[in-house]
């Protein structure tokens, strides 16, 4: 199957993917306009997918914690937050009348509390104190930034088939060559497993919808 990039380089955000239809996905295709014109539907999935990202985030900082025991007092307090956040807002049943802006703001108090934890595992000389974005104003940012550009690609190229593409403008990471270049290496050995994971996501999101 052959994709189309029309490629922006003066609005990067208006780049557009176009991939073709394959044969035998129009129950999937008719079962996901049906789910983005109801609004009880989105919530709940939205839900979900949050709470399973505060659950992984909760793992993270675990294992991090055991590592770290230098730093205990700081994973601690997060951790506790974290878990609050999951049993208090994020257990209950979603409705029509929950709002994807209050999903997000859960998502937001989530990524607090995790980055005020996973900052403490690096140097004070990197500067790593927050998430931060558009332009990430540090290297571990930077790194952060890259990293889910090409996962977020990877979930995109799982959900439709499309072949191994990315456009990077030299630089546009804050990475030098040769940082990129240890980057690049390093993600070449995780991501055929994290292709893996995402494959078997999308076949499972794929069955749900048409059940």
């Amino acid at each position: 199957m052959q994709s189309i990039f029309c490629l922006n380089n003066r609005n990067p955000d208006a780049s557009m993917i176009s991939v073709p239809m394959s044969n035998g996905n129009i129950a999937r295709r008719v079962a996901q306009y049906q789910w983005l014109s109801d609004d009880a539907k989105k919530a709940m999935f939205a839900q979900k997918l949050i709470r399973c990202k505060v659950t992984l985030q909760l793992s993270s900082l675990r294992k991090l914690k055991s590592q770290r025991p230098e730093k205990l007092t700081q994973f601690n307090r997060a951790i506790s937050a974290l878990q609050n956040l999951r049993l208090e807002s994020l257990t209950k049943p979603s409705d029509s009348n929950t709002s994807i802006n209050e999903l997000m703001g859960f998502e937001g108090i989530a990524a607090k509390h995790y980055f005020s934890a996973f900052s403490e595992v690096f140097a004070p000389g990197l500067s790593f104190t927050r998430r931060n974005k558009r332009p990430p104003r540090d290297p571990l940012n930077s790194i952060l930034s890259l990293t889910y550009t090409m996962t977020y690609f990877e979930a995109i190229r799982a959900c439709h088939g499309a072949d191994h593409f990315w456009n990077e403008k030299s630089g546009a990471c804050l990475l030098t060559k040769a940082d990129r270049k240890v980057f690049y290496e390093q993600l070449s050995l995780v991501m055929p497993l994290w292709r893996k994971h995402l494959r078997s996501i999308c076949v499972v999101l794929a069955k749900k919808l048409i059940e």
